[in-house]
């Protein structure tokens, strides 16, 4: 199953077989091979971005196949985006490997390792908005204060999933088989 904030992201237009939104952004990046016998390094600049990959503007172009190590920063946020993509396209303005007439020449990548918290920094490029929003009138209609930061993390995120949710009569009733409320208010898991 996939992530909760993959889903939550997840869009496809009928048109388009993109999994992800992509944001139109001029970010450069430092992509690089290494390998017993040859390495390579350059710096190139995003056409466009996503979590799951990125489409480089480019007068060169690399062998579909090739794995890199790319590094960058999101816009507005200075911690470094490590991860490591697979060339899986690239697009030639002179009609030769996949051109097309009105494209930009260059090479995509989809992004096959995320080092570090490298997921989370490009998640939240996108979800920055919504969330923000969400938090918003989260604050304003809780009814109680958590205790510590780790209750307050675990609210926030199942208030975030319940918000999400379009829950059927039928998962509402194996939710009310499984899960009570004893005599403090707390919820309990029922054991099966």
């Amino acid at each position: 199953m996939m992530p909760a904030f993959e889903r939550l992201i997840a869009k496809s237009a009928p048109s388009d077989r993109r999994v992800f939104p992509r944001a139109n952004e001029n970010i450069p990046v430092r992509i690089s091979m290494s390998t017993g016998k040859r390495s390579f390094e350059a710096t190139v600049y995003t056409a466009d971005i996503s979590l799951s990959g990125v489409f480089f503007s480019s007068t060169f172009f690399l062998k579909t196949g090739l794995v890199l190590d790319l590094e960058f920063a999101m816009p507005n946020d200075d911690r470094p985006v490590k991860v490591r993509g697979l060339i899986v396209r690239e697009v030639r303005l002179d009609g030769r490997s996949g051109g097309r007439s009105g494209a930009i020449a260059g090479f995509a990548i989809r992004f096959t390792e995320y080092f570090a918290d490298a997921k989370t920094i490009l998640a939240s490029s996108f979800l920055i908005a919504e969330l923000d929003d969400f938090l918003g009138d989260y604050m304003d209609r809780r009814s109680h204060k958590p205790k510590n930061e780790h209750d307050s993390l675990r609210d926030v995120i199942i208030a975030w999933e319940v918000g999400k949710m379009e829950l059927s009569e039928g998962e509402l009733n194996i939710m009310r088989d499984r899960i009570t409320v004893d005599k403090e208010g707390k919820i309990r898991r029922r054991r099966r």
